[in-house]
């Protein structure tokens, strides 16, 4: 390992290190490191395999997932997921609660009809 031996040297490896400026907001210059990492750290306990939900938590956070923010009218419909857990009262996963606000993934492409050459 090698260490910045001059004062120079050692101010320029903190700027270099210094990660919570290289992502800021370009209006106003905030560090936006945070905002991401705890978007990725509660996506993780979301997902994490003992995280499980209620009916009227699994109902909300989906609601609050699909909601829009202005000119909300209640029109549509959203397919639920079966809970997991039935007994001894019924509980959702959170990659259940994750999968019904995705849109479906698109039809795979039709394959290619490949015919072979004749030769005579």
């Amino acid at each position: 390992m090698h260490f910045p031996q001059s004062l120079t040297a050692q101010a320029e490896a903190r700027m270099l290190a210094n990660t919570d400026n290289q992502y800021l907001v370009p209006t106003s210059g905030n560090p936006l490191r945070g905002l991401i990492q705890d978007h990725v750290v509660a996506g993780v306990w979301l997902t994490n395999k003992d995280t499980f939900f209620t009916r009227e938590q699994y109902q909300q956070l989906i609601y609050g997932a699909l909601r829009p923010e202005d000119n909300y009218t209640g029109e549509g419909t959203v397919k639920t997921l079966p809970p997991t857990v039935w007994k001894p009262q019924p509980l959702w996963t959170g990659k259940q609660v994750v999968r019904p606000p995705l849109p479906p993934p698109p039809p795979p492409p039709p394959l290619a009809l490949l015919v072979p050459r004749t030769t005579s």
